[in-house]
């Protein structure tokens, strides 16, 4: 039986064409070179390395006019891209072209990628960003195994911690409070550039209510135009005006950096967040126990000026000293003092001198809520009495609610003379 001839040509291309395709054994790989980046640093950029070749199981090369992509795309914990790079060849390998991956405008061979600072947020302990590499577009493909490859790694961001906090004062109701906070960026990576958080030092009660604040911006402004925190960078900070109310027992002072609390949120990402709930590093505090304390009134004895020398009776002399709380507690409403200006013979009181002028110095008069350090200033014109003759001191007597005095002298010789006019 014999084959019509076209039927056996058929047959004889069919093979032809099949030994061809055995022949074509075509297998694009794509890899990384080297070493790959294990952790980088939030707003940092990186390289990748990675290259095109032909698998041992498939040596036969891409023919040109078929285009051979590769592509690196950068992938988010959430799976979202975050950048990507693609490179095309006309076959596979293309000549006068290097086969590996490359967007860097120096000489070395590499793919550089960038983190966005946005992606500190997606940070947990055990979350891994990603770069795929994958390759295509060989007709005779015989295997795809190896035309995709994944490489992970971690994210570092910052990490803000108040690691000292000191106090000062004499934790007496009315007095302030000194605090000595140390914030430190304990992190690996410094904070954004230009990004600023805020310090915040708090007088609480034993509730936890507010009773005084303050708030230091962070970094310092002396740090440049755009200031980070660089990693293990501290910056050391002085709180003077934090107020003990005059009923306080039990104070306790907390230092946070970045707090929750804030009206903003926390604006600095960290390894650990700032939390009401749990003990974190953001945080610090002491308990202060409040002593009562208690005011004492003295006169500042280089605080004397006014008229010196001698007087007629009834001519007018001005007089002003200065009155110091060197107590440590601040004048309360149920405390009373008595300020006397006096005239004398001697430069010690008794109950002969003359009286020219008394203030209430109470809690409800000009001590009012008078702090420990504060002062008051007196000044006024006095009228000098008449039908006196003779040198005189001028004595401050400062009496207290429990009838104690304290006397001071203006000068230790008299400085004023009368002369009577007999008038009155």
């Amino acid at each position: 039986m014999k084959f019509p001839k076209h039927l056996l040509l058929a047959l004889l291309t069919l093979c032809f064409a099949h030994s061809q395709i055995l022949a074509q054994n075509t297998d694009l790989r794509i890899d990384f070179t080297g070493t790959q980046p294990a952790e980088v640093s939030v707003g940092s950029s990186f390289a990748i390395t990675a290259q095109l070749s032909l698998d041992v199981n498939g040596t036969t090369a891409v023919p040109s006019g078929e285009v051979v992509t590769a592509i690196l795309q950068l992938k988010s914990p959430d799976g979202l891209i975050l950048a990507t790079h693609t490179e095309t060849w006309n076959g596979f390998p293309e000549a006068g072209r290097s086969n590996v991956l490359d967007n860097d405008p120096r000489p070395e061979d590499q793919v550089i990628f960038q983190i966005p600072w946005s992606e500190a947020q997606k940070w947990t302990a055990n979350a891994q960003w990603s770069i795929t590499a994958s390759v295509g577009g060989a007709a005779a493909e015989n295997d795809l195994s190896d035309n995709e490859v994944i490489h992970t790694f971690n994210l570092r961001i910052p990490n803000l911690e108040v690691t000292n906090l000191q106090t000062s004062g004499t934790y007496r109701p009315g007095s302030q409070v000194t605090a000595n906070v140390t914030v430190e960026n304990t992190g690996q990576v410094r904070t954004q550039e230009g990004v600023f958080f805020p310090l915040v030092v708090r007088l609480l009660d034993a509730s936890d209510a507010v009773l005084d604040q303050e708030t230091v911006i962070l970094p310092s402004p002396d740090l440049g135009l755009t200031p980070s925190l660089e990693p293990n960078q501290a910056e050391e900070l002085t709180i003077t005006n934090l107020r003990i109310p005059d009923d306080a027992t039990v104070v306790t002072v907390q230092a946070v950096v970045d707090p929750t609390f804030a009206f903003q949120g926390h604006i600095v990402h960290e390894t650990v967040e700032d939390s009401d709930l749990v003990a974190t590093d953001n945080r610090q505090e002491v308990t202060l126990d409040i002593g009562l304390g208690n005011a004492q009134l003295q006169v500042d004895p280089d605080s004397f000026d006014g008229d010196m020398g001698t007087f007629r009776g009834l001519d007018p002399a001005r007089l002003s000293f200065t009155v110091r709380n060197e107590g440590t507690a601040a004048i309360a409403n149920t405390d009373d003092f008595t300020v006397q200006a006096l005239l004398s013979e001697d430069d010690s009181y008794s109950t002969s001198d003359f009286i020219l002028r008394e203030f209430d110095f109470g809690g409800n008069a000009l001590g009012t809520n008078l702090l420990p350090n504060e002062t008051v200033s007196l000044d006024w014109i006095q009228q000098m009495p008449d039908n006196f003759e003779g040198d005189y001191y001028l004595l401050i007597r400062i009496i207290d609610g429990a009838g104690v005095d304290t006397v001071s002298v203006m000068d230790n010789t008299p400085t004023i003379s009368l002369v009577s006019n007999n008038r009155g």
